[in-house]
């Protein structure tokens, strides 16, 4: 199993269990956290893509997209953070039903403030 994670405008391919380790703790500690530019705008908290791929594109697979994802993204100074998976294609014998198709994302009914 290789863990791909997209973060900081690089790809990284995690292939031990020691790699994925330092990428969690990348994810973790360390993503750029949102700002503003000096023009008073908002810059959003950067988040990781982690998925689960077969190896690097073009290298070691022909396989162009990961066929699932999940979103990160940690507010290191709480230590709260949000998660979003999705799949881009539906799983074997999942519904074709409306709620199948789309992301699924929870939300809490006591956020941190």
């Amino acid at each position: 199993m290789i863990v791909a994670s997209a973060a900081d405008e690089d790809t990284f391919y995690a292939r031990s269990e020691d790699e994925v380790d330092a990428l969690v703790n990348h994810i973790m500690e360390d993503l750029p956290q949102g700002s503003a530019t000096p023009d008073g705008f908002s810059i959003i908290p950067e988040k990781a893509v982690v998925s689960i791929v077969k190896g690097k594109y073009p290298e070691e697979t022909d396989e162009r997209w990961e066929s699932n994802c999940l979103y990160v993204s940690v507010n290191t100074k709480t230590g709260y953070g949000a998660l979003r998976w999705y799949l881009l294609e539906p799983v074997e014998g999942s519904g074709e039903d409306h709620i199948s198709r789309f992301i699924w994302t929870s939300g809490s009914k006591t956020p941190p403030q």
